[in-house]
């Protein structure tokens, strides 16, 4: 992607907007710099809808912080049809998502394209439950995620940090597959001809079927079905039979 490509970005704190919290001031002022540098920022807070405007046009970025359940942030995680970046700011456990709802959690997580931290402090904690590679984007001079995080040091302004979170966005969506796809590839395949296939079929091998694997094969042999997938539930054994039989 071209340094100078401008972006859609949606920025999603678990605050409300007029609530005064640092991830509010972090959100809002990381917002103002991407916009000052010509990216199209959408703002989303607690209390506002987050799956239509999410789900209603196309984001390059979905980028959530704090994403812990339950918050908008999390719900954001559950909705994004885009790339999503997250940021942990605060050094401190959630009971509710670390313990409680620790398993829900992970499944939201696997969706982040990219994790990062504002504090090493942060990260180590946050490695602990849930591992991963974060990565520190140091927040500016005097910025303190609350309790416990410590005020930066050094010089470095919010405009080094929207630098930061710029390269962080391109590097994620240079991994992002061309939309348009392959043109010798799309024309190669297209003079193949099509064939029908089942993706879901059980064998004797899964308690809840008694078809043998020939005659699953014999019968997709007879209906004309170019590819099967068997999906024998909690065992493997049926499709390794069916796949050794069909090369035989």
């Amino acid at each position: 992607m071209p340094q100078s490509e401008k972006l859609t970005i949606a920025q999603v704190s678990p605050h409300r907007r007029t609530t005064r919290k640092p991830v509010n001031e972090f959100v809002g002022r990381l917002s103002e710099e991407l916009a000052a540098r010509g990216h199209e920022i959408v703002r989303i807070g607690s209390a506002e809808p987050v799956k239509r405007p999410l789900t209603a046009r196309p984001f390059d970025i979905v980028h959530v912080h704090e994403p812990f359940a339950p918050s908008v942030s999390a719900a954001a995680l559950r909705h994004s049809l885009s790339l999503n970046v997250a940021t942990f700011h605060a050094p401190q456990e959630r009971v509710l998502s670390t313990q409680v709802a620790r398993p829900l959690v992970e499944i939201f997580f696997g969706r982040i394209d990219a994790r990062t931290v504002t504090s090493e402090a942060t990260g180590k904690l946050l490695d602990g439950y849930f591992p991963a590679s974060y990565e520190l984007v140091e927040p500016p001079a005097g910025w303190s995620a609350g309790p416990g995080g410590g005020a930066a040091g050094g010089e470095r302004d919010w405009a080094a940090v929207a630098d930061s979170f710029e390269a962080v966005y391109r590097r994620v969506l240079a991994r992002r597959h061309d939309p348009t796809g392959d043109p010798a590839l799309r024309a190669k395949l297209a003079k193949r001809p099509l064939i029908e296939v089942d993706l879901h079929m059980h064998t004797d091998h899964s308690g809840d079927c008694a078809t043998p694997v020939e005659v699953l094969l014999q019968t997709a042999r007879d209906r004309g079905l170019g590819a099967i997938a068997i999906t024998d539930h909690n065992e493997v054994s049926g499709a390794l039979e069916a796949a050794a039989s069909a090369e035989s």
